[in-house]
C-alpha cells in the first residue's frame, strides 16, 4: 500500500522537476540532395532545470510522407548522416522540399519537440544524353541507342541502372553497368515510313530519372502498285476514275510520279498523263466509245508497273425523229446498227402497208428518208418497229415529173448501191435522164445492125450455093489444065515457104467481093511479104478460074451437054465463123469496141 502511494507521487512531482528548458543548434551540410546522396545533420543540445536526453529521433517531412532515423545524443551532442531512398512501400522518395523535426527523449519519454527546424530539397532528376547510330534507316534495319546519365545536381556519372524504351507502343527494357549504355533494336519489315519517336527513360538504382525522346527516319520502300477504277464494267457516258497508287512496306499510299495510260478497245491512245500517286484521273466516257475491253497501265517513279482492264459495253441503240416530210434516222448506239428499219403505215382510209430500210449505220451516223418519195400525198400513221414510236404526218407531193422519174431511178439503184443521207437533185436527174435515153439509142442501134447482119449472111448462103446437075462420074473428073494449074500453085505456095493446113485440100472456087460485115483488119506485122504473095496468089486464082470457066463454056457447047459445075475443096471467101486463109487486100472495116458493143457504161447490156 506504501508502494502505491510512492509511485503516484513521483508521477505528480515528475512535471515539475523536467520544467526545464532545451536548447538546440541544428545544421545540414546540404541544403539540396539526390536520392542515394549521404548528407549529414549535426545538432548541440543545452538545457536548463531539465533531464538531459538520450536519444534523438530525427523526421523529414513531406506532407504524408516521412522518412524517419535516429541518433544518439553524446555530451549533448548528435550527429546523424543520411541518405533519402525509398520510402516503406519501397518506392523512390519523391523529390520536393523536405522539413526536419527532432524529437528528444530519454528512458522515460519525450522530453522535447523541435519542429520544422530546417528543410532540405530532394531532385531525383538525372541528366540524360543519348543518341542514335543511324538517323535513317531502311525498313527491317538496326536501330542504335547510345545514351549516358549524370546527376543534377552534383554531376557524378550513373555507373547502373535500367533503362527503359518505347517505341511505336512497344515496351523494350533492360539493365546496364558502366559509364555508356548502348541498345540495339531491329525494326519492323514492315515499320511505317518517315519519322519515328524514341521515349528512353534511365533509372539509377536509388530512383533517380530521366526520360528523353529521339527521332529517326524510316526510308520509304515501295513495296505494291495498283490502279483502282472503283469497279470494272462501264456503259457509254458515264465518268470513269482512275487512282493509281504506289504504297510502301507499311502499305502506306507513297508520293511518287506516276505515268497513266489507257488504250480502247481497237487499241487506240485515249489517255496519257503524269499525276502523284494516289491523285485521281476524270475521264468522261464518249457516247460512242468502242465497246470491248479497255487497258490502263501505269508506272512508277520507281519502276513499278501495273494494269486493269475494264469493260465498256455494247449498246444497241436507235433514234428516229419527224422534221417535216423527212423521218431522221440516228444511231444512238456505240456499234454499227445493221438491223434493217421497219415502218408501219396507215392512212386514214385504213390503207396499210409496210416497208423496210436498210440501215448499217456507223455509231453517230444519221440518215434521212423521203417519206414523200415514198408515199402519195395524204395524211399518215407511222409506227416504227425498232424505236416503237408512232408519228403523225402529212405528205404534200409537189415534184414535176421529171424530177419524180429522177427520184425512182434513184431509189432503184439505191437498193444496189446505197447512199447514206442523200437526197436527189435535179442535176442528178437530168443526168440519169441521158444516161437512159442514151442506153436505149445504143441497143436500138445494136438491133439494127444485128438485123442488117443476119440479112448479109442470108444473101452470101445464097450466092455459094450451086445446084450440081452433072453426071457423078463426070463431076470426079478433073480436066488436065486445072490439075496443072493447082500444082503450079502448091509449088509456088512451097516456094513462098507458107506453111498449108494439114486438114484441108487447096481447091479453086470463085472469089466474091467481101461484103462489110466479112471484112477484117489487116495483119500488121512482119509478114507484109507473105501478105503481098498471097494477093498475088489470089490474083492468079482470079485469072484461073475465069480460064477454067470459058474452057467449061466451050467444052459445054461442043458437047451440048448440061453444064458442068467446078467444086474447090474451099471457097476463098471467109464464112463469119471461120478465119480466113487469106486476107483481102480492100479496106477492112473497123471493129466495135467493147464499150460500144455492151453499150452506154454498160448499163442496159
Amino acid at each position: 500500500m506504501k508502494k502505491s502511494y510512492l509511485i503516484l507521487l513521483l508521477l505528480l512531482l515528475l512535471p515539475f522537476v523536467n520544467a526545464g528548458e532545451y536548447y538546440g543548434s541544428f545544421e545540414l551540410d546540404k541544403t539540396q540532395v539526390q536520392l542515394g546522396d549521404p548528407f549529414t545533420l549535426t545538432a548541440e543540445l543545452s538545457y536548463e532545470n531539465a533531464t538531459a536526453p538520450e536519444i534523438a529521433r530525427i523526421y523529414f517531412r513531406n506532407g504524408d510522407i516521412s522518412y524517419k532515423t535516429v541518433s544518439l545524443i553524446i555530451n549533448n551532442q548528435f550527429g546523424s548522416t543520411n541518405e533519402l531512398t525509398f520510402d516503406a512501400n519501397g518506392e523512390p522518395l519523391p523529390e520536393g522540399t523536405y522539413q526536419v523535426d527532432i524529437v528528444l527523449e530519454d528512458n522515460w519519454g519525450t522530453l522535447k519537440e523541435f519542429n520544422n527546424v530546417l528543410t532540405i530539397e530532394v531532385k531525383t532528376e538525372l541528366e540524360l544524353e543519348l543518341s542514335l547510330g543511324e538517323e535513317q534507316i531502311l525498313p527491317g534495319e538496326v536501330i542504335n541507342i547510345i545514351g549516358r546519365a549524370t546527376k543534377k545536381i552534383s554531376g557524378d556519372e550513373v555507373s547502373a541502372g535500367t533503362i527503359k524504351i518505347l517505341l511505336d507502343g512497344e515496351d523494350y527494357q533492360t539493365s546496364f553497368s558502366g559509364n555508356e549504355f548502348l541498345y540495339a533494336i531491329t525494326s519492323q519489315s514492315n515499320i511505317e515510313s518517315y519519322y519515328h519517336n524514341i521515349d528512353v527513360t534511365m533509372q539509377d538504382d536509388y530512383g533517380n530519372k530521366d526520360t528523353k525522346s529521339l527521332s529517326f527516319y524510316v526510308i520509304p520502300q515501295p513495296a505494291t502498285f495498283e490502279i483502282n477504277t472503283g469497279k470494272t464494267d462501264f456503259f457509254p457516258e458515264e465518268e470513269l476514275i482512275i487512282i493509281p497508287s504506289v504504297f510502301d512496306q507499311a502499305g502506306a499510299v507513297m508520293s511518287e510520279d506516276i505515268e497513266v495510260r489507257m488504250y480502247t478497245a481497237d487499241k487506240k491512245r485515249e489517255i496519257k498523263e503524269i499525276i502523284i500517286s494516289g491523285e485521281e484521273i476524270k475521264y468522261d466516257i464518249s457516247k460512242y466509245a468502242t465497246p470491248g475491253e479497255w487497258r490502263v497501265k501505269a508506272k512508277s517513279e520507281s519502276g513499278l508497273e501495273s494494269e486493269i482492264f475494264i469493260n465498256i459495253a455494247e449498246v444497241n441503240e436507235l433514234s428516229t425523229r419527224i422534221l417535216n416530210q423527212t423521218l431522221l434516222v440516228k444511231n444512238l448506239g456505240n456499234v454499227k446498227y445493221r438491223e434493217l428499219l421497219e415502218i408501219n403505215i396507215t392512212s386514214i382510209d385504213n390503207f396499210s402497208t409496210t416497208f423496210t430500210k436498210r440501215t448499217n449505220l456507223l455509231p453517230g451516223e444519221e440518215i434521212t428518208i423521203d417519206l414523200m418519195k415514198e408515199l402519195r400525198s395524204g395524211n399518215y400513221t407511222l409506227l416504227i418497229s425498232n424505236t416503237n414510236q408512232d408519228f403523225n404526218i402529212s405528205i404534200n407531193d409537189d415534184r414535176d415529173l421529171l424530177t419524180r422519174f429522177g427520184d425512182f431511178l434513184v431509189g432503184v439503184t439505191g437498193e444496189v448501191v446505197r447512199s447514206k443521207g442523200s437526197n436527189p437533185s435535179m442535176t442528178s436527174s437530168y443526168v440519169l435522164l441521158l444516161l437512159f435515153l442514151a442506153g436505149a439509142f445504143t441497143m436500138s442501134y445494136r438491133i439494127r445492125s444485128y438485123k442488117k447482119s443476119k440479112a448479109n449472111n442470108q444473101l452470101k448462103n445464097k450466092q455459094i450455093v450451086v445446084r450440081k446437075k452433072a453426071p457423078i462420074a463426070e463431076e470426079k473428073k478433073e480436066d488436065a489444065t486445072l490439075v496443072d494449074l493447082k500444082k503450079r500453085i502448091l509449088r509456088d505456095i512451097e516456094e513462098a515457104k507458107i506453111k498449108r493446113k494439114e486438114t484441108s485440100s487447096f481447091a479453086i472456087k470463085p472469089i466474091s467481093a467481101p461484103t462489110k460485115v466479112e471484112a477484117r483488119r489487116p495483119v500488121e506485122s512482119d509478114a507484109r511479104k507473105q501478105i503481098e504473095i498471097m494477093r498475088e496468089l489470089q490474083r492468079a486464082k482470079v485469072e484461073a478460074r475465069n480460064n477454067a470457066q470459058e474452057e467449061q463454056t466451050r467444052r459445054t457447047e461442043t458437047k451440048r451437054e448440061s453444064p458442068k459445075r467446078i467444086e474447090f475443096d474451099r471457097p476463098l471467101t471467109q464464112r463469119e465463123d471461120k478465119v480466113a486463109d487469106f486476107v483481102p487486100a480492100e479496106k477492112p472495116t473497123v471493129e466495135e469496141s467493147k464499150e460500144e458493143k455492151k453499150g452506154l457504161f454498160g448499163m442496159f447490156d
